[in-house]
């Protein structure tokens, strides 16, 4: 952030409303709190009310200077639905007469008058889309014009419902009051939005600074609001062809939003894995300043815009195995992408994202094959977050795109001494320790397939829990294990402690001793299982032997090259 500094100052939500001269961008998202999201709000401040609490945070604010008033990159639906109450108060004092106390608040929160032009402007001036029906259904100071105003979009269904909250709110806390202390309880509400329900406000110098803001701060909704700020940079260079940009942002949001259990933050997500398709490797932070660097132009942001557009389908592909983009590749391709979903590994979305549009069509079940592979042996030596590894798939994936890569082989020739080796994968899978239980469970149900000679052992159905893991050195021990905390510590997650069982199996035999849970595991259709009740006793050294096994049973399971 050259030049500039960041500044950072707390303030009461309804004074910086008061004092800012707050607008949304006009590109920026619009109001998206549902309705359980206004009440939580509201009952959360009315407990800090009830409970006398001197301070009530309410997050923090983004914005910055932009001729003349502070432009919100983020804090928009915080601001709104307190500008939403406000009016609500308002609105009571108005119709109870009370007309001083009603045109302070008019004045201070919610309409100011332009020194210039003597026009009145909201305090908080919405987005594009939002802000004609928020003005008039409610900052106006006109009932019949409130009334009047219909909603038509869904955000405007939402400012409707937040009004409605907000009015049923007032209601709700002056109802068990006498008459003539309702307008001060009122007065008290206001005061604590002015002085006690606090807001860190970070002022940074631009629409860059915003977005690295964005990436260092661990706060809710600020992926979202990335994503607003790479949309306005877009649409600002579009100029006279912002319609043409707005219909490709819309299709491309549209098809992520669709994918089912999509993350919020789906779409910066998506953006970057696409950059990096085309560009190279390019960390999260840094994605703003590299399509701000890239893209300077009209027409390259319209081109960029139709290109996030038409592959936003073969993202969302990647997330959903039921798919149709699969149906020309047969069920394997269906399988592995469900493998991959399960396995979480986001790093190699850019390959995929770039083989899927340029490999031959032949070549793409093979390719899914392998990364997963790979990723079990990423996964399995803890490299799965390695930075060293993303910025291998990126380069991978620009490869692909530039046509220097178009083959699986290829592809595996230049990702060699990065992908683990047989010795390596083999040497770290005798010793893993697996936190995740469904993870432990797709390593355990895809050895037992390679045990039993099934072609697709890296595949494994969903088994409805029917199948539950056992651990044979329980975690809560009963008397009759002989262990000390810190050997159960070390072995408890070990894979060659964990068994398959059937789920009416496991809870038979809980914690009980090895001596108890041999008949149960000998008994199992699971020929790993089986072999797990052929000791005589069971700690750290048998733990130890059947690891060995299943790591050297690993390597033909999740080959280097299937």
């Amino acid at each position: 952030m050259p030049n500039e500094r960041l500044e950072i100052a707390r303030h009461g939500i309804a004074k910086l409303i008061k004092d800012g001269n707050l607008s949304v961008p006009p590109n920026q998202r619009e109001y998206a709190w549902r309705g359980e999201h206004v009440t939580d709000l509201y009952q959360d401040l009315a407990k800090a009310i009830s409970d006398g609490e001197p301070d009530y945070f309410l997050g923090s604010i983004v914005v910055a200077k932009s001729n003349g008033h502070l432009e919100v990159f983020d804090g928009q639906q915080r601001l709104a639905t307190t500008v939403i109450l406000l009016a609500a108060i308002r609105n009571y004092y108005r119709n109870t007469r009370d007309l001083k106390r009603a045109n302070i608040i008019e004045s201070e929160y919610l309409m100011g008058t332009d020194l210039g032009t003597l026009e009145e402007q909201p305090k908080l001036h919405l987005s594009k889309v939002d802000h004609d029906f928020y003005r008039r259904h409610v900052l106006s100071d006109d009932r019949a014009v409130r009334e009047s105003a219909q909603p038509q979009v869904e955000s405007h269904e939402r400012i409707k419902k937040a009004a409605e909250i907000a009015a049923a709110h007032v209601q709700k806390v002056i109802a068990p009051l006498p008459e003539a202390s309702r307008s001060q309880v009122l007065y008290d509400w206001v005061t604590f939005l002015v002085e006690r329900a606090m807001v860190i406000c970070v002022q940074v110098p631009d629409d860059r600074s915003a977005y690295i803001v964005f990436e260092t701060m661990n706060d809710r909704g600020l992926r979202p609001s990335a994503a607003d700020l790479l949309k306005n940079h877009l649409f600002g260079l579009a100029d006279n062809r912002i319609e043409e940009a707005e219909r490709s942002w819309i299709a491309m949001t549209g098809t992520l939003e669709a994918v089912p259990d999509a993350d919020e933050d789906i779409v910066v997500t998506y953006i970057r894995h696409l950059w990096i398709s085309r560009h190279g490797p390019t960390r999260t932070r840094d994605l703003f300043d590299k399509i701000k660097q890239g893209i300077r132009g009209k027409q390259a942001a319209i081109d960029l815009a139709n290109e996030l557009a038409s592959n936003a389908a073969r993202y969302s592909a990647l997330l959903n195995p039921a798919h149709e983009m699969w149906n020309p590749y047969g069920p394997s391709a269906r399988k592995h992408i469900d493998t991959l979903r399960n396995l979480g590994m986001e790093q190699l979305r850019p390959v995929l994202l770039a083989a899927i549009k340029n490999f031959p069509q032949g070549e793409i079940n093979r390719l899914l094959l392998t990364i997963v592979c790979w990723a079990v042996r990423f996964l399995i030596l803890g490299a799965s977050g390695s930075g060293v590894l993303e910025g291998n798939y990126g380069r991978s994936a620009f490869e692909i795109s530039e046509g220097g890569i178009t083959t699986t082989d290829a592809l595996a020739s230049s990702m060699a001494g990065i992908i683990p080796p047989d010795d390596a994968f083999e040497s770290a899978f005798s010793v893993a320790r697996v936190a995740k239980a469904h993870l432990a469970r797709y390593y355990l149900r895809a050895l037992q397939l390679q045990a039993d000679g099934e072609r697709e052992p890296q595949y494994v159905p969903n088994d409805g829990g029917e199948i539950n893991l056992e651990h044979i050195l329980p975690q809560n021990p009963s008397s009759e294990w002989k262990v000390d905390s810190d050997t159960l510590s070390a072995h408890y997650k070990r894979l060659g402690n964990l068994v398959l069982l059937q789920a009416s199996e496991n809870d038979l035999i809980a914690n009980s001793a090895y001596e108890v849970k041999k008949a149960s595991l000998l008994k199992s259709a699971f020929s790993l299982t089986k072999d797990a009740g052929c000791y005589d006793e069971w700690g750290p050294d048998q733990i130890n032997e059947r690891q060995a096994a299943l790591a050297r049973l690993a390597v033909s399971t999740w080959p280097l090259k299937p």
